[in-house]
């Protein structure tokens, strides 16, 4: 059968063999490659030979045990059962079809589960990352960011997760872009993570996009599989842009991997008082790029087709006053009530009252420190 790839799944001998070798938890990405390099690729050899030449590449007794026990027992029918019924491909990265641009990081995964149609040099991989704990800023920045991007031809790549990674690749698909996801467990629909996304990763593949992982189906969503996670998104990207994240967010790992990949990283700055643009504004303090927009990304194209900010946002209820209205097309960016005081030209208190309706209504949200921002 091919893949959604349009690449076809031969089941060779050796290709199985490293599907078994992939399959052993205890083996990463280093483990696999320094077996493929002694045994020169040959994943027949390696399967059969491996057991009495793993101390030799530096595996512990446990995981050499571990292995012995798993060989014993092995079995990848079920494996390769559910790869063929959901339409995963297995890409190595001997393959001429993995993406070049993951290739060329210093660490890149030895193996790839893809689902959906995946390219070798996908168009303009921009990664968009940032926390699952969003503010309504974080989630109008993340829906223009991704809307615009996907307007001018990128490609947004994420990680399928709760707060700013799903609403990009919601706010790409709305407008026809293309989108890879990237998960920390299996790409099968029984391991997927999070849950809640399983829809959204559904409608990705749909969508001409693919869902990758270097995790065979049926792996959970393990706490320490986030950060290989995050190093396939900095290395499918040619630029990764952080729109909110805390001190301590995953985000800033994937910023900080994009920058040893030689990847440009941007971030999004964000008000001072709020913890989650403590991570971002560190980042612009360290060097990284600002982006307000796309066209901070793709200057010399996006001009006609940029509008950050108004693109997605929906049109104004009827029924509001013009006063309302001209409130909230003031807040075109998180802005603190004095400065909006001054603006508008309103007394603090009449404001307050004003404010406090529309926020009421769902129109406008008020972050720490009465610093209020237009939702959507």
């Amino acid at each position: 059968p091919t893949c959604g790839s349009g690449i076809y799944m031969i089941w060779d001998d050796d290709r199985l063999a490293w599907l078994k070798l992939a399959c052993f938890e205890g083996f990463g990405a280093k483990t696999l490659g320094r077996l493929s390099d002694l045994f020169d690729r040959n994943g027949v050899r390696a399967w059969d030979e491996a057991l009495g030449r793993l101390a030799q590449i530096g595996c512990q007794s446990a995981t050499i045990e571990r292995f012995r026990s798993y060989r014993d027992k092995c079995d990848t029918d079920r494996t390769v059962a559910t790869m063929e019924r959901e339409d995963i491909h297995f890409l190595l990265r001997s393959d001429a079809e993995f993406p070049f641009l993951l290739a060329q990081i210093a660490d890149p995964p030895f193996v790839l589960f893809v689902r959906g149609h995946l390219e070798q040099k996908p168009n303009r991989p921009i990664g968009l990352v940032g926390t699952r704990r969003l503010s309504p800023y974080g989630d109008q920045v993340a829906r223009a960011l991704a809307h615009d991007l996907a307007a001018v031809g990128a490609t947004i790549v994420s990680g399928l997760a709760l707060g700013i990674d799903a609403v990009a690749h919601r706010a790409a698909l709305e407008r026809q872009g293309a989108c890879i996801a990237v998960l920390g467990s299996g790409t099968d629909d029984a391991a997927a993570y999070p849950r809640t996304n399983l829809g959204l990763l559904r409608d990705i593949i749909a969508a001409g996009g693919a869902i990758v992982s270097e995790h065979p189906p049926g792996t959970p969503g393990l706490k320490h599989h986030f950060p290989l996670r995050n190093r396939i998104i900095a290395g499918l990207s040619e630029a990764v842009v952080v729109i909110e994240a805390s001190e301590d967010s995953g985000s800033l790992i994937t910023a900080h991997l994009a920058l040893q990949y030689d990847r440009e990283v941007f971030a999004v700055p964000g008000p001072i008082t709020d913890i989650r643009s403590v991570g971002t504004n560190k980042l612009l303090k360290l060097g990284a790029r600002v982006c307000t927009s796309a066209k901070d990304i793709f200057p010399d194209d996006a001009e006609q087709t940029v509008q950050t900010g108004r693109t997605v946002t929906r049109e104004l209820p009827d029924d509001l006053s013009d006063e309302d209205k001209r409130t909230i097309l003031a807040l075109t960016e998180p802005t603190h009530i004095d400065d909006l005081s001054r603006v508008l030209s309103i007394p603090i208190h009449t404001l307050s009252a004003r404010l406090s309706a529309l926020e009421l209504r769902g129109l406008i949200s008020c972050g720490v420190g009465e610093v209020y921002v237009r939702v959507r």
